[in-house]
């Protein structure tokens, strides 16, 4: 789904018994020059191959693969790759690979959305419903920054309604609704913004989870902010950044020190927010 490199292509193409003593990349190749795939690079990442079916190579490969009847082995591998590789991502959210790793996914994002649609296909259990709570989180980063807003909203509306009828992790249902707070704070939605944070906080206490209670602080603050009420927003951004010191999350120290000096800002209170702004630039690097 949308081209994939060569480190994907040794993860999940399974040539055992298919061809004798034959690299990945040398069977590619030969499909290259039969002109049955097509080699290109993708414009953020010059240098690195990625190749390409053809439409109607795609077609013909999907029949023989369905005949073979070794489709789902290589769904499970495909899956298991792009998860890992949004996993890996996604922990960079926060630290200097951010940039890069918002990139990747943008790159990735067919085959990601691919994996995610049959996650929660047919009747998916807690092991799918768990992938496609992953992958979304992954995507998050990408969409937050450049949107499309209401196409995410509607990804994310379908997977936390499996979550709610499936035995998942706690921390990752919270942090489905922290995500979907924050893209309907971004898209205009106010009150779905605060219902998911409240639910976010419920969540957090009910695991016991600091951190999670600390960043659905963060932005319910950032919320009561755009809404014009800088006194609230100031007294739970404070108890934020507490909880977040005492976590030793950085990242979110970093965040909240951000909407604080954002609040002085609104206040009008320039060399306050400058302390602000540069206490939190240290905690970005």
């Amino acid at each position: 789904h949308g081209g994939f490199d060569m480190t994907a292509a040794d993860a999940v193409i399974d040539l055992t018994g298919l061809v004798d003593s034959a690299w990945v990349v040398d069977v590619l190749q030969r499909l290259r020059n039969k002109s049955l795939v097509r080699s290109y690079e993708a414009p953020e990442f010059p240098g690195e191959p990625r190749c390409r079916h053809y439409g109607g190579t795609r077609q013909y490969a999907r029949r023989k693969l369905e005949e073979s009847g070794l489709v789902a082995g290589a769904m499970a591998r495909h899956a298991a790759y792009y998860l890992k590789l949004g996993d890996y991502w996604r922990s960079a959210a926060g630290d200097r690979r951010a940039v890069e790793g918002r990139r990747r996914i943008e790159v990735e994002l067919p085959n990601i959305i691919a994996v995610h649609r049959r996650s929660l296909a047919a009747d998916p259990g807690p092991e799918d419903v768990e992938r496609a709570m992953r992958l979304a989180l992954a995507i998050f980063p990408v969409i937050a920054v450049s949107g499309p807003f209401a196409g995410f909203l509607k990804l994310l509306d379908v997977t936390l309604e499996a979550a709610s009828i499936n035995a998942v992790p706690a921390e990752l249902h919270g942090a489905l609704h922290l995500a979907r707070g924050h893209i309907r704070r971004i898209h205009g939605d106010a009150v779905g913004a605060g219902a998911d944070l409240r639910t976010v906080l419920t969540l957090a206490r009910e695991a016991k989870d600091r951190a999670l209670a600390g960043q659905a602080l963060t932005e319910m603050a950032t919320l009561r902010m755009v809404m014009g009420q800088d006194a609230p927003a100031d007294d739970m951004l404070r108890r934020a950044l507490g909880i977040h010191r005492e976590t030793g999350d950085i990242k979110w120290q970093g965040r909240t020190l951000m909407a604080m000096g954002n609040v002085c800002l609104m206040r009008g209170e320039l060399e306050k927010a400058r302390a602000c702004f540069e206490r939190a630039l240290p905690r970005f690097k």
